[in-house]
């Protein structure tokens, strides 16, 4: 089963720079957005199946329920910044 992740805040960022090794990897999903900014590493990003390889300053907009995750491909450093918010932040009512 595929996690739900959820978030209390309208906007929440996260940096993460780390050397640990990253073999394994979850596929999850949320009920906002997210903004994916890949910064360094090896590493493939994977949405509804389709798994596409990172490059420096890929950027990634993720919609609500969309299938995803990031899989490591060797413990080299990573580094990547995030940005998850709620739709309602960018409607036109």
């Amino acid at each position: 089963m595929v996690p739900l992740i959820t978030y209390k805040t309208d906007v929440v960022p996260n940096y993460l720079d780390s050397i640990e090794p990253h073999s394994d990897f979850q596929f999850h999903f949320h009920n906002i957005y997210e903004i994916y900014y890949f910064i360094d590493g090896d590493a493939d990003y994977i949405v509804e199946g389709k798994q596409s390889p990172l490059v420096p300053n890929s950027l990634l907009l993720l919609a609500p329920q969309a299938v995803h995750g990031v899989r490591i491909n060797n413990p080299t450093r990573y580094k990547r910044f995030t940005i998850h918010f709620n739709a309602d932040l960018i409607s036109i009512d």
